[in-house]
């Protein structure tokens, strides 16, 4: 269980580290007034830099900003992705509370790219919601992917 709490604990570090590398790409010219919070991850973000990130061949020649905004879109995604799997599977784990929810998505065994892809039919589908937040978004279009009740 500690170890599994790690792993966890890794994934949450990691995920965070991607988020303000992204936002800090993203308005390194513009410096914040003190005490007051920065913009959130938004979808409008996240289609940027994974659109990038799908097509990051066509690119001829692919310079530090670019390869940093695809980096985050993909350490996003499967950040995400192994966070969503882990907190289900210790959800589901041997001596849990069988009162506990039932997981709403059911996944295979995803590719960082098979959840970009996901994520970004979603935000096509859905360009009324860009402005909200990735974490919200990019559990919309994994719950419309592969939800539980389909299984």
């Amino acid at each position: 269980m500690k170890r599994l709490l790690a792993v966890g604990v890794a994934f949450v570090s990691g995920l965070l580290l991607g988020l303000y590398v992204l936002r800090a790409s993203k308005a390194s010219a513009q410096i914040p007034q003190a005490g007051v919070e920065p913009p959130h991850l938004t979808g409008e973000l996240l289609l940027s830099s994974c659109t990038d990130a799908i097509h990051y061949k066509e690119i001829p020649e692919l310079n530090f900003e670019e390869a940093v905004k695809i980096s985050n879109c993909t350490g996003y995604v499967r950040g995400f992705l192994d966070a969503v799997n882990m907190t289900q599977t210790a959800m589901m784990a041997p001596g849990r509370n069988r009162s506990a929810p039932k997981p709403e998505v059911c996944f295979p065994d995803v590719s960082a790219r098979q959840g970009i892809l996901v994520l970004l039919k979603y935000l096509s589908d859905h360009p009324e919601r860009l402005n909200e937040r990735a974490s919200l978004l990019m559990w919309a279009a994994v719950k419309q992917a592969w939800p539980c009740s389909a299984q």
